[in-house]
């Protein structure tokens, strides 16, 4: 989970992501399967689906540097292995070259393999349909970063429910491209965006943020202005906390500490030196984004979002709207 650069999503066996906000097909593929393999994965709450993978009967190895052993509901792996993997991987393919698998058994295996890819690829569309407003998609501003960004582009994600489109929609063709925290830090997005653009100045890269994150370290576009580096912060503004306003929906208890006052990101980034843009619609999203790309200088992109969106797989428990963003900010 939250490492989903790895392997590059455009190879014909790759499945999706593991644990929040995974297409469907990842955790259903999981499930049916006869035997896993683990390489390196901690296995923790949200990687295994809060302990429900490997299921129980399942025969699974586990390949770490300290293997798992029993507990927080997972059995004792079938078969641990405390190697380093990437030298396990290289001792594995040097066995399985050796070997010979029956033409037949291999045919179906790819066929199975390509159905499963199919799936996972329309499973994993964020783009919204025939969704028309009011506010910014957030799968659609994913969408747009496929088109715009490059393949070694590096992407910054702060916690919060936004980050499940990207997690889902977003295609990573390099290993190394994909920054976010795994505990759930908020605030994260835009130093990590900074600290990388620093090391690879010739590199596009983008913070992902909600605005309740973003708001707890926004102070850091001085550094940013200040270091002259280029990075680009797309801030989701639903005005709350909304993965804890999503806890409280689902318990059906009233919202208590989760609603965000109205704040102009843009103007904010424009005070400490760097590119204010602001975005109501879906289709200002493109001529943004490229034109924050193309500045070479620290930019924020503040994007409201209707405050129905709860999560990728939870779009609304609420009629509530967010209120253009003019309306917002002269409103007492």
């Amino acid at each position: 989970w939250r490492r989903p650069d790895v392997v590059p999503h455009g190879h014909p066996l790759y499945l999706g992501m593991a644990g929040y906000s995974s297409a469907p097909t990842v955790k259903a593929r999981l499930t049916e399967a006869d035997a896993i393999l683990v390489l390196g994965s901690r296995l923790n709450e949200m990687t295994s689906f809060e302990y429900r993978v490997p299921t129980p009967g399942t025969q699974w190895a586990h390949v770490d540097l300290e293997p798992r052993q029993a507990g927080h509901g997972l059995s004792m792996p079938t078969i641990p292995v405390t190697a380093d993997i990437g030298r396990f991987v290289d001792e594995a393919l040097s066995l399985l070259r050796a070997g010979v698998l029956h033409a037949e058994t291999r045919e179906a295996r790819l066929q199975a393999a390509a159905v499963d890819r199919q799936a996972y690829l329309a499973a994993s569309t964020v783009d919204g349909g025939t969704w028309e407003g009011p506010g910014v998609h957030p799968g659609r501003v994913v969408t747009e970063l496929r088109r715009q960004l490059s393949a070694e582009a590096i992407i910054t994600c702060d916690a919060g429910n936004f980050g499940g489109w990207l997690h889902r929609g977003y295609r990573f063709r390099r290993p190394g491209t994909f920054l976010a925290p795994t505990a759930g830090s908020m605030g994260y997005g835009l130093p990590a965006a900074i600290a990388a653009a620093l090391v690879y100045p010739r590199r596009q890269v983008v913070a992902v943020c909600g605005d309740g994150g973003f708001a707890m370290s926004m102070n850091e576009l001085e550094t940013a202005v200040r270091q002259g580096v280029s990075v680009v912060a797309l801030v989701f503004d639903n005005q709350r906390y909304g993965t804890i306003r999503m806890h409280q929906d689902r318990e059906g208890r009233a919202a208590a500490g989760t609603d965000l006052g109205s704040i102009d990101f843009a103007a904010a980034a424009r005070a400490m030196g760097a590119q204010g843009i602001s975005v109501e619609r879906d289709d200002q999203v493109p001529d943004a984004i490229r034109e924050a790309l193309a500045s070479g200088r620290p930019t924020v992109i503040h994007m409201i979002l209707d405050r129905a969106w709860v999560s990728v797989d939870q779009p609304a428990v609420t009629v509530e709207r967010v209120p253009s963003l003019a309306v917002a900010l002269t409103e007492p």
